[in-house]
């Protein structure tokens, strides 16, 4: 799927408050793995992981079953325990809301050769994949999007550089600048 930056998916997810942590990524049989924690208004929501074999995203909502009933608490659990059960179930389940939200509203996506896919919540996550990447390049460089393009330059964000670019690139978005992309 051809890149656009900033993208659209990621700055819905920014605004309806999602972000990941613990971004891991390994080589798989059919590409690249990585697997991160969810979080929804900063709390822990699901693990998503894309094992790399060629399969679909897995994405393994915290306190929820996969049609989305509570999952079940052994018969001794006590009230704390039940308790914060409940509140986790409460968090995952308004965020799978807000999820389902960003779905419905995403266009379908060019995927090039004249088709396009509607977006799913595999698709919508996966592209957190590519937060984690930009994230990595604006710690110590600077990333700019141009011509659906992204290209770095071997230097921190500062004034300088952001009047370099707006010099040298009119058309450019530094992506240093957009949050989704320095969380």
């Amino acid at each position: 799927m051809p890149s656009i930056f900033p993208n659209p998916m990621h700055l819905d997810l920014h605004a309806a408050r999602f972000d990941m942590k613990g971004f891991k990524t390994w080589r798989g049989m059919e590409g690249g793995g990585y697997q991160f924690t969810l979080l929804h208004e900063g709390s822990p929501v699901a693990t998503v992981t894309e094992e790399g074999n060629g399969g679909p995203l897995r994405i393994d909502w915290h306190g929820v079953s996969w049609n989305g009933s509570a999952l079940p608490l052994s018969s001794d659990a006590t009230a704390a325990q039940k308790r914060k059960a409940a509140a986790q179930t409460a968090l995952t389940r308004k965020a799978k809301a807000a999820l389902a939200d960003i779905v419905a509203a995403t266009p379908p996506i060019s995927v090039g050769g004249g088709y396009t896919v509607n977006a799913d919540e595999d698709i919508v996550l996966g592209s957190l994949a590519e937060v984690a990447d930009v994230r990595k390049l604006t710690k110590k460089k600077t990333a700019i999007a141009d011509g659906g393009k992204l290209y770095t330059l071997n230097a921190p964000f500062t004034p300088a550089v952001a009047a370099h670019v707006a010099a040298k690139y009119p058309n450019a978005t530094v992506l240093n600048t957009i949050p989704v992309y320095v969380g």
